[in-house]
Protein backbone atom coordinates (compact mmCIF):
# COMPACT_ATOMS: atom_id res chain seq x y z
CA UNK A 1 0.00 0.00 0.00
CA UNK A 2 0.90 3.30 -0.70
CA UNK A 3 2.10 5.88 1.85
CA UNK A 4 2.20 9.57 1.45
CA UNK A 5 1.94 12.79 3.11
CA UNK A 6 1.13 16.59 2.32
CA UNK A 7 2.86 19.45 3.86
CA UNK A 8 1.15 22.85 3.56
CA UNK A 9 2.27 26.03 3.43
CA UNK A 10 5.61 25.80 2.42
CA UNK A 11 7.58 27.99 2.42
CA UNK A 12 6.04 28.62 5.99
CA UNK A 13 7.02 30.71 8.78
CA UNK A 14 5.24 29.13 12.18
CA UNK A 15 3.20 26.54 11.72
CA UNK A 16 3.05 23.86 9.08
CA UNK A 17 -0.19 21.70 8.45
CA UNK A 18 0.84 17.99 7.63
CA UNK A 19 -1.79 15.40 5.88
CA UNK A 20 -1.23 11.98 6.40
CA UNK A 21 -2.93 9.24 4.02
CA UNK A 22 -3.03 5.81 4.10
CA UNK A 23 -0.52 5.03 7.12
CA UNK A 24 -2.32 1.99 8.80
CA UNK A 25 0.32 2.24 12.08
CA UNK A 26 -1.34 3.73 14.37
CA UNK A 27 1.68 5.49 15.60
CA UNK A 28 3.67 7.20 13.38
CA UNK A 29 7.15 9.54 14.11
CA UNK A 30 7.72 13.37 12.51
CA UNK A 31 11.17 14.36 12.48
CA UNK A 32 12.50 17.39 10.88
CA UNK A 33 16.65 17.99 9.83
CA UNK A 34 18.92 20.22 8.80
CA UNK A 35 20.67 20.46 5.85
CA UNK A 36 23.86 19.37 7.59
CA UNK A 37 21.49 15.99 8.68
CA UNK A 38 21.41 17.32 12.42
CA UNK A 39 17.88 16.56 14.05
CA UNK A 40 16.29 19.41 15.12
CA UNK A 41 12.64 18.52 15.91
CA UNK A 42 11.53 14.68 16.87
CA UNK A 43 7.59 13.90 17.86
CA UNK A 44 5.26 10.77 18.08
CA UNK A 45 1.91 11.14 16.43
CA UNK A 46 -1.41 8.83 17.28
CA UNK A 47 -3.19 8.90 14.14
CA UNK A 48 -6.96 7.26 13.38
CA UNK A 49 -7.25 4.91 10.28
CA UNK A 50 -7.39 6.52 7.09
CA UNK A 51 -6.38 9.99 6.80
CA UNK A 52 -4.86 12.51 9.63
CA UNK A 53 -4.08 16.31 9.79
CA UNK A 54 -1.97 17.59 12.10
CA UNK A 55 -0.15 21.21 13.00
CA UNK A 56 3.73 21.26 13.67
CA UNK A 57 4.76 24.75 15.43
CA UNK A 58 8.25 25.92 13.73
CA UNK A 59 8.38 28.96 14.63
CA UNK A 60 11.50 28.11 16.42
CA UNK A 61 13.25 27.23 13.14
CA UNK A 62 15.82 29.32 12.01
CA UNK A 63 15.23 30.82 7.80
CA UNK A 64 16.57 27.75 5.82
CA UNK A 65 15.45 24.21 4.45
CA UNK A 66 14.95 21.49 5.89
CA UNK A 67 13.44 18.02 5.49
CA UNK A 68 10.48 16.05 7.33
CA UNK A 69 10.79 12.74 7.26
CA UNK A 70 7.69 10.49 8.49
CA UNK A 71 8.27 6.93 9.76
CA UNK A 72 5.99 3.67 10.61
CA UNK A 73 6.23 0.46 10.36
CA UNK A 74 9.42 0.42 8.56
CA UNK A 75 8.76 3.03 5.74
CA UNK A 76 9.66 6.62 5.61
CA UNK A 77 8.85 9.36 3.63
CA UNK A 78 10.42 12.39 3.38
CA UNK A 79 9.56 16.10 1.84
CA UNK A 80 11.73 19.37 1.70
CA UNK A 81 10.16 22.34 3.82
CA UNK A 82 11.43 26.15 3.19
CA UNK A 83 11.42 28.35 6.18
CA UNK A 84 11.56 32.09 5.63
Amino acid sequence: ERVNFDMYPNPSTNVVNINLENWNQQTVSVILCDMNGRKVYQDEIHLQKGSSLTKLNVDFLETGVYFVSVNADGKTKSQKLIIQ
